[in-house]
């Protein structure tokens, strides 16, 4: 859910920095915002398996879980595999064309730039609610049903955005 908050917010700064310093600069104040904020949080927090080994204890041997499931070799061959895979592919390609070309089709309607902004910014909210949802029915119905529904979502949005402009 964090890249969903983030989408939140970010369309308002990047409306404000281009706004106040052309898109060029902009970018690259919000390319450093996230570095100086996202490196040292991965530097302090995040350890491989080889960190963990060098600084444990190794006088006690943790036994590793053993793993459930199909093998790899049995998923490649399975045809759900790549029926999830190429569904992924496609709704996720769709998600990043519209997110990538959401403030030039929403001004392209007639919104101003910060109208605009406040439409994209609540794709996040409306992601983390997303999110937060479709893990509850996925525990209780079909989970199947439930990427069918999420992945006809798209199709009713560009049905929407088809329809003719009052104005």
């Amino acid at each position: 859910s964090g890249s969903a908050l983030s989408f939140t917010v970010i369309p308002f700064i990047a409306t404000s920095l281009i706004g106040a310093y052309g898109w060029r600069l902009a970018y690259l104040i919000l390319a450093g915002g996230v570095t100086a904020t996202m490196l040292p949080l991965v530097w302090l927090f995040f350890y491989s398996r080889r960190d963990r080994m060098r600084t444990a204890d190794r006088a006690v041997p943790v036994p590793e879980a053993e793993a459930s499931g199909a093998s790899a070799r049995e998923a490649l061959r399975s045809p759900s595999f790549y029926k999830v895979l190429i569904a992924i592919f496609v709704s996720y390609s769709l998600a990043m064309a519209f997110s990538i070309h959401m403030m030039p089709i929403l001004t392209g309607t007639g919104l101003s730039r910060d109208q605009a902004a406040i439409v994209a910014g609540s794709f996040g909210l409306f992601a983390v609610a997303g999110k937060f949802s479709c893990g509850l029915l996925v525990d209780r119905l079909p989970g199947h049903l439930i990427t069918a529904a999420a992945l006809l979502m798209p199709v009713m949005t560009c049905l929407i955005l088809l329809m003719p402009a009052q104005s």
